[in-house]
Parts: structure tokens; sequence; C-alpha cells
């Protein structure tokens, strides 16, 4: 995983974009393990909320079939924004491009995809009584991103 700008001169927005990278490698380790484990405590630790239901499931899935990840994904121009109510956005976008599943057992490596690699990910988050700033929701959008 390479993150490309994630580094803010604000404080605040250097917080966000410091969790929000840690819940992007918290829930790329939990299917890294073998099996995968949707119980990984990292994943609950950045996540709460829906993000969290549906971050289990995504690691889940992986699970579930047998797989894991490989190759590598590049994290690119995250825009942070905070709502009046506290909560902060970041939206950000994937290049899935080099990054695919791989079959546990065998090893096949699955490179061959009809869909865009590029995604936008739209994310809420909310800053916890420990101060971690915690995904509460995430959006993703495969082909809104250009490489």
């Amino acid at each position: 995983m390479t993150f490309e700008r994630w580094e803010s001169t604000d404080p605040k927005e250097n917080a966000v974009l410091q969790d929000g990278r840690e819940r992007v490698r918290a829930v790329n380790e939990a299917i890294l393990q073998n099996p995968a484990n949707p119980e990984s405590p990292h994943v609950s630790f950045y996540n709460a909320e829906g993000a969290l239901d549906s971050g289990k499931r995504w690691i889940d899935g992986f699970k579930k079939n047998g797989l894991t990840i490989t190759g590598e994904v590049r994290y690119l121009d995250p825009q942070v924004g905070f709502r009046d109510d506290g909560s902060a956005t970041l939206v950000y976008c994937a290049d899935e491009s080099k990054g695919f599943s791989k079959n546990v057992k065998t090893g096949k490596v699955d490179d061959e995809s009809s869909s865009s690699p590029y995604v936008r990910y739209t994310t809420l988050l909310k800053k916890n009584g420990e101060g971690v700033w915690q995904t509460v929701r995430v959006v993703n959008e495969r082909g809104a991103c250009k490489g």
C-alpha cells in the first residue's frame, strides 16, 4: 500500500488523514491474515457503526471464498472536509491496477478484471472519546477516479 499526499500542515486534517490511512491498513491486514479475520481488533479500533459492519462483511467474504490480497494498491488524492456536527469527510481514490485477489490454497492470482481498477472512496469519520477518528460510513464507486 502506498499513500500519496496523505499529509497536511493542518493538525486537524492530518489527524483525519492518519486515522483514515490506518483504517485502510487495518482492513487489508485483516484480509491478509490466514484465514482472513473479520474480528481483528484493529478493524474495530478504526471503524464504528455501519463502516464496522460493512468492513467485517468485506473481510468475511475473503475468508469464506478462501482468498487473500496481493500486489500493490495506491491511495491518492485525499480530500478532508469538516461538517458542522463535528464529523469529518475523507474522500480519496484507490488505484487497484496492480492489486489482486489470490486463492490461499492454490496461490492462483486473479489478475483479470473487466471492471475499472480505479475506485473513489467517500468516508465519514467521527472522533471517539479516545480522540480517534473512526470511520462510520464508507461508500465506494468503481470507475469514478482516473489513474
